[in-house]
C-alpha cells in the first residue's frame, strides 16, 4: 500500500513539474494552435453528424472559443469559452471561463496534441473517458 502511494506522489509530482515548469519558450508557442478550426467528422459517421458544424477558435491572446451549428452552419451558439496555455510541444491546457450546453462539468483540461500541417489532433479526457478529436484548419 505503502510503495502504491509512493509511486502515486512521484507521478504526480513529475506531472506538476513538466505542467508547471518555467519554459518561456514553450509558453509563448502558440503558433501552432493558433486559428480557427473546424472539426473533421469521425471516420463512417458523416453521415450522422451532416446537421453538425463545429469550429475552435484559438487567438492570439491566448483565448479560445468554440461554435456548434445544428442545421449545417446556418446558425451557431458559442458552447464554451476561455483561456489557453501551450505548456510544452503536444501539451496545452484548457480553462473554461463560460461553457454553455453541456453535459460535462470541467472547468479546466490537460490536452495533449499532434499538428500535421492543416490537421490538429487532439486527445483529452473528462469523466475518465479518453476523446480524441480532429481538427481542419480553415484560416489564420
Amino acid at each position: 500500500m505503502k510503495t502504491l502511494l509512493r509511486v502515486k506522489t512521484i507521478i504526480f509530482t513529475a506531472i506538476l513539474c513538466i505542467l508547471f515548469s518555467t519554459n518561456a519558450s514553450a509558453r509563448d508557442n502558440n503558433k501552432d494552435l493558433e486559428g480557427v478550426w473546424k472539426a473533421v467528422p469521425p471516420v463512417g459517421m458523416e453521415k450522422q453528424t451532416e446537421q453538425l458544424v463545429f469550429y475552435k477558435v484559438f487567438n492570439k491572446d491566448k483565448t479560445f472559443i468554440n461554435f456548434t451549428s445544428t442545421d449545417k452552419g446556418t446558425t451557431f451558439i458559442i458552447t464554451s469559452r476561455g483561456n489557453y496555455s501551450v505548456e510544452m510541444p503536444g501539451i496545452y491546457l484548457e480553462y473554461l471561463s463560460q461553457k454553455f450546453a453541456s453535459k460535462f462539468k470541467v472547468s479546466s483540461n490537460v490536452i495533449t496534441y499532434k499538428r500535421d500541417k492543416k490537421i490538429l489532433t487532439i486527445i483529452f479526457k473528462v469523466h475518465g473517458k479518453t476523446f480524441t478529436e480532429t481538427w481542419m484548419k480553415v484560416c489564420k
